[in-house]
């Protein structure tokens, strides 16, 4: 792989100031798929999906790295509190030690999106262990319908709809298969996302990957 879905993101904005959108909806059902079968075929919940555990390459690959967070599940169920605080969904931070599910990744997801199309984390201007208090608010406090304006006012109402309900407060929050039900999801995988991705990356500019790869 030729480096994470962070450092591209960064980049992309640097070169063309946004980030195209169907690029996003290709990247954002490649990570629902993977995260799906972790849950179907493995028991997993990853509990640390960030744009940084996002790899991707110029061929057009998606992979999901980082298994260092993750857990099986127990009753579709997890109850420890490891993973990166800035993308710990509202429900984790406010029953530490309680039990959640893959609605955690999912809220995880959400943000992940949000940052991507918006170039930067979207909560706070810093991360830094001194505002952590602050953080931890700003995620309790988080309303999909604001963010959304706030940071994803030019996009389509198909992906404003797809990250809204990954942000919902987790008794509305969907599990994996009512997001593959969405307009998104439905629009984007029935296409070829690996020569899409591909068309898309050389059509930013293939020389934004470096020279050797990371993996």
């Amino acid at each position: 792989m030729d480096m994470s879905l962070k450092h591209f993101y960064d980049k992309v904005h640097q070169r063309i100031g946004t980030f195209p959108e169907d690029l996003l909806g290709l990247i954002a059902i490649n990570i629902l798929d993977g995260l799906y079968y972790l849950k179907a075929y493995q028991n997993i919940i990853h509990r640390d999906i960030k744009p940084q555990n996002i790899l991707l390459n110029r061929t057009g690959e998606i992979k999901i790295c980082d298994f260092g967070q993750s857990n099986l599940l127990k009753n579709s169920l997890v109850n420890t509190t490891i993973g990166t605080y800035a993308y710990r969904s509202p429900e984790r931070i406010k029953n530490e030690g309680n039990s959640y599910d893959v609605r955690a990744d999912i809220w995880a997801l959400g943000l992940t999106l949000v940052e991507v199309a918006y170039g930067k984390y979207p909560l706070v201007k810093t991360l830094t262990k001194a505002n952590q208090n602050l953080l931890e608010q700003k995620i309790i406090e988080t309303k999909a319908d604001k963010i959304i304006a706030n940071c994803l006012g030019s996009c389509s109402d198909m992906l404003k709809e797809f990250v809204g309900l990954c942000l919902e407060k987790v008794e509305n929050r969907p599990k994996y298969d009512g997001l593959k039900s969405t307009r998104l999801y439905e629009t984007f995988s029935q296409r070829n996302t690996l020569g899409e991705i591909q068309a898309e990356i050389h059509q930013i500019g293939a020389d934004i990957f470096p020279h050797e790869p990371i993996s």
